[in-house]
């Protein structure tokens, strides 16, 4: 449709405007021009990857150190106090 050519159009001319530079072709290329995605066309790029792997390995890291944080922190006493006398 003309909305989308337009669309398409000022989307490139921005990416141009600020300095943008195409290397490759877009991810979206396949599924534009209705052709055979295999796997490779279907899995994320490096930098997607990496970036996952990334947030992942800093998420493992953050709930490892709360949860040092939260055994370091005061409340009961994890061992029966043996001096004490029932009431």
């Amino acid at each position: 449709s003309d909305a989308a050519a337009k669309a398409k159009e000022g989307g490139q001319t921005a990416f141009s405007a600020t300095g943008g530079t195409r290397t490759s072709r877009p991810a979206n290329e396949n599924a534009a021009t209705g052709g055979e995605a295999g796997a490779a066309g279907n899995s994320p790029p490096d930098w997607a990857r990496q970036l996952r792997s990334e947030g992942r390995r800093r998420a493992h890291g953050h709930a490892t150190t709360q949860a040092i944080k939260e055994g370091d922190r005061p409340g009961a006493a994890a061992n029966p106090d043996l001096d004490q006398k029932e009431a």
